[in-house]
């Protein structure tokens, strides 16, 4: 067993697939993240909001930035957070 240890600690594509594996295994927990429950909340909101108010352009852009949201949250968070990090090494 400690053979096997030092070896996978020698070993760096060893160590990168082992990572990505663990990766894979936190991406399966997609229905549990909060992009999905806050995109699921935006478009109930924007629903209610076409109901009260009558117009369907506010239903159409609301689930259109709901569903956006639920399905890329990762990668839309990772943008803002490259962006807010730009911002503050420029200033």
């Amino acid at each position: 067993m400690e053979q096997l240890n030092e070896f996978i600690k020698n070993d760096a594509t060893l160590q990168s697939r082992i990572n990505i594996i663990e990766e894979e295994k936190e991406d399966d927990d997609e229905l549990f993240h909060p992009g999905f429950y806050i995109g699921i909340g935006i478009m109930f909101l924007g629903t209610l909001l076409s109901l009260i108010i009558g117009n369907l352009t506010i239903t159409m852009v609301t689930n259109i930035a709901g569903m956006l949201i639920a399905c890329f949250y990762k990668g839309i968070l990772k943008l803002l957070q490259d962006i807010k990090k730009d911002f503050y090494e420029q200033g």
